[in-house]
């Protein structure tokens, strides 16, 4: 194992640079395994180790940043971002990180925050990625940045937080199965200014009983509309918590084609707060409410629009020459 910042009170850095430098640990590394530690791979330089950790022990800080074309992270087995301290990855510039799992936010007051930024950065997780285990998790995908995942989770345990953007032309997150927003804790997807967000097999909303999840399609409810990004998976399932799926955009005509499914016993909202948005998928099984509060809402698909609806402010709904009626 290799360590930086063991100790409470102490400080370790390490800088990695140039083409075929190279760091390689046949175990683990530890940036900020007790104190504070920093590491950074740039110019092309490389790490090799089983599991990274950063932040390990409470009270401990662990920083990384991997930058530039051709450098990288390589864990054989998992990356934790803020274990029980506070810990914090940066990819940027064509950097690279590659592991089987991801957390950030492991345990309870852990703090774990990822930023994946700029064309041909790269955070690929082969499995999972949790952001937000038990404790708060923040991750930001921006600036045509690329992260890749089997399943992500945001809000995974009932005391966590787990929140993702995924903001700017280019920039993706990319899941190859499931993506679940809120399993038992809360968690918060914001999809904006082309961002786009991936799911093969479908996306789950507030999963468990006591979860919040909620999908922000350009700005936050209680903000300013923001150009939208895209969000493609065939199916969101509203489960047994408080599921929010809310458009606030300023597209002129923004198109979500996944079907929409109250498969829970859970609080299921609908807002429409700007923008021009037409639903294309089926939405006779979604049982929640929808709000049109502002810009206009289209219900584009064959069938009946389930649960029950509210129009203000001079807002709209329509439907398509194709669709039923409420």
């Amino acid at each position: 194992n290799s360590y930086l910042g063991y100790d409470k009170s102490s400080d370790g850095f390490a800088v990695v640079s140039g083409k075929g430098s190279t760091w390689n640990n046949s175990k683990d590394t530890y940036v900020g395994y007790g104190g504070k530690g920093d590491l950074k791979v740039e110019n092309g330089g490389a790490v090799y180790n089983t599991n990274g950790y950063l932040a390990h022990e409470k009270g401990s800080h662990g920083s990384a940043l991997v930058s530039g074309e051709g450098s990288t992270w390589n864990n054989k087995g998992d990356a934790f971002v803020g274990h029980k301290g506070k810990g914090d990855l940066q990819v940027d510039n064509g950097g690279a990180v590659y592991n089987t799992n991801g957390y950030l936010g492991s345990e309870k007051g852990s703090h774990g925050s990822a930023v994946v930024s700029g064309k041909g950065s790269i955070w690929n997780n082969s499995n999972y990625l949790l952001v937000g285990i038990e404790g708060k998790g923040d991750l930001q995908v921006d600036n045509g940045g690329t992260l890749s995942s089997e399943t992500g989770y945001l809000g995974y345990d009932k005391s966590s937080d787990g929140s993702a953007v995924v903001s700017g032309e280019g920039s993706t997150w990319n899941n190859k199965g499931d993506a679940v927003v809120g399993q038992k804790g809360k968690g918060t997807l914001q999809v904006d200014n082309g961002g786009a967000v991936s799911s093969a097999n479908g996306l789950y909303l507030a999963n468990a009983e006591g979860s919040i999840g909620t999908i922000n399609i350009g700005g936050e409810a209680s903000g300013s509309a923001r150009n939208a990004g895209s969000l493609k998976t065939p199916s969101i399932f509203f489960g047994n918590g408080e599921g929010n799926l809310v458009f606030n955009h300023t597209t002129s005509d923004y198109l979500l084609s996944s079907d929409l499914k109250s498969t829970g016993s859970g609080t299921h909202e609908i807002r429409n707060i700007s923008g021009s948005t037409r639903l294309t998928g089926s939405v006779s099984g979604f049982t929640g409410r929808t709000n049109v509060e502002g810009g206009s809402l289209t219900i584009a698909g064959r069938d009946v629009l389930g649960g029950s609806v509210d129009i203000s402010g001079g807002a709209s709904l329509d439907f398509a020459p194709t669709a039923a009626a409420v």
